[in-house]
């Protein structure tokens, strides 16, 4: 039988409620109080009720640009694959060429899901080594026999394995070296 221990809870957090006077000089305040306060590691301090905070907008001034935002991009996986594509954009710019798409069987490649299909079977290499190009492109939802796999692997290859590899830290020239698959 498991011995259980006694929840003892944490101590109330103290309320301090200063005066007009206290409330006037703010650090001489907190620097009476710290001692009590440090014991519960917080505490609270409302204003006198009759305060009002000034208001530090110049509203003549003041304007701002609304962001549009669609209602698809809330999703937090949504959001995830355009920082995933954004990144992967400024790398391919940073090269000095333009990230492009490719159409692969009538529609763009879904760049961010064959990056997560390689990975989870194992990543490039792997994929390459074992001959799982077509169970990728399955995976993708693509048709098989149409040397649709072939064509993943070139995709991969020409746009993915070279940010793959920034990402890991290898030197990109050691890419230029030839690989035997």
């Amino acid at each position: 039988m498991a011995a259980y221990i006694e929840f003892v809870p944490p101590p109330e957090c103290p309320v301090f409620e200063p005066s007009w006077e206290e409330f006037s000089d703010p650090l001489s305040f907190i620097g009476r109080i710290r001692p009590i306060a440090e014991k519960t590691g917080i505490c609270k301090i409302p204003p006198p009720k009759d305060w009002q905070p000034p208001f530090a907008c110049d509203v003549k001034s003041f304007c701002f640009t609304p962001r549009v935002q669609r209602l698809n991009e809330l999703e937090a996986m949504t959001r995830v694959k355009l920082d995933f594509l954004d990144q992967l954009g400024k790398f391919w710019e940073l090269q000095g060429s333009a990230l492009r798409i490719p159409v692969v069987d009538g529609k763009l490649l879904g760049v961010y899901a064959l990056s997560k299909v390689v990975s989870s079977e194992g990543g490039f290499e792997v994929v390459t080594k074992e001959k799982k190009w077509s169970q990728v492109g399955n995976r993708m939802g693509y048709q098989p026999g149409k040397g649709t796999g072939s064509l993943l692997k070139l995709h991969y290859d020409r746009i993915l394995y070279p940010y793959e590899l920034f990402q890991s830290g290898v030197s990109l020239m050691v890419r230029n070296a030839p690989r035997i698959f």
